[in-house]
């Protein structure tokens, strides 16, 4: 983990914090009171916590995993690496969140 933390930091990437975290965070606050409305515990900020930083953590070494890829295998489109190649990985890490979001609403909904 602190290696991609090092290598990459993905942290000073727009995409990451405001468009990846930032929606995962307000869905999650969102999440407790629409629990609150069902009559269903909700969630502690301790557990928001935990679930954002397995998220964010589950991001940044799926990011480090690509790149690692893409390195032993030589499939860089350049021989460095580039903000443009980082900004696409995220690109697609916000998709995939977006869609494994609307898939389980999806599956929700056919109950």
């Amino acid at each position: 983990m602190s290696m991609s933390n090092n290598k990459i930091v993905v942290n000073q990437y727009p995409i990451f914090l405001q468009e990846i975290l930032e929606p995962i965070r307000k869905r999650l606050e969102s999440l407790e009171s629409n629990l609150k409305t069902l009559g269903i515990e909700p969630l502690m900020p301790h557990q928001i916590d935990l679930i954002f930083g397995y998220v964010a953590n589950v991001s940044q070494v799926t990011i480090f995993f690509v790149i690692t890829y893409l390195s032993l295998f030589k499939k860089h489109p350049k021989d460095r690496l580039s903000t443009e190649l980082v900004e696409e990985i995220l690109m697609f890490l916000k998709k995939l969140w977006q869609d494994t979001k609307n898939a389980q609403s999806k599956l929700r909904k056919r109950k």
